[in-house]
């Protein structure tokens, strides 16, 4: 009963001191602070599941007008990029398969002479399809390799451009100590009372 009774203490002391800081909290909260980090009148709750970085940079797009003409400019060339690339993927993709059915069905041949004339055949179509799909293939290496770029740039900019957003937050939002002192002063006379009914222990 009286290790119960401890417990209840325990548990009101960290929940007052829990609403004590968030009301702190609440009333030094800066009024720039982006709504991402809780500025604002957005329920910061609502952001837990979110990508923090997408959400700091969506609120720099609705702000900066030259920033949101590049986005837009960047999912343009992706939507771009794949109604001009899907021809050749189909076109890719079924040759493909086809190779990969033929040599799996050849594979089952029971006759060795046969099998082996029959891969031998499909290994030379399979050669002449990659000589002559060379130069194309080669584009499309390009434009793979250039949407790797614009990729790798687009994160980039997102984070130079958000990383002074977070640290501005850090040094205005520092938490207050007071209260975190208080709750291990707190603890530590609890944890002496609790000693002293459990002696020898």
């Amino acid at each position: 009963m009286i290790m119960n009774s401890a417990k209840i203490r325990i548990l009101s002391l960290c929940f007052g001191l829990m609403l004590s800081a968030c009301h702190q909290s609440e009333n030094e909260k800066k009024p720039d602070t982006p709504k991402a980090l809780g500025g604002g009148s957005v329920d910061f709750s609502s952001y837990r599941s979110s990508n923090i970085l997408d959400e700091l940079y969506k609120e720099l797009l609705s702000k900066n007008p030259a920033l949101k003409k590049l986005e837009d400019e960047l999912v343009n060339i992706k939507s771009k990029t794949n109604e001009a690339t899907k021809d050749f993927y189909n076109y890719d993709n079924k040759s493909s398969t086809y190779y990969n059915e033929a040599i799996y069905d050849a594979c089952a041949i029971k006759d060795s002479t046969l099998q082996k004339k029959l891969l031998a055949t499909l290994a030379n179509s399979k050669s002449l399809y990659a000589t002559k799909t060379t130069k194309l293939t080669a584009i499309i290496a390009q434009i793979a390799d250039n949407n790797t770029q614009l990729n790798d740039r687009h994160i980039a900019i997102k984070i130079v451009l958000t990383l002074p957003l977070i640290e501005d937050f850090q040094t205005k939002n520092l938490p207050n100590t007071d209260g975190l002192k208080e709750l291990i002063t707190a603890q530590e006379n609890l944890l002496k009372e609790l000693k002293n009914l459990t002696p020898g222990y």
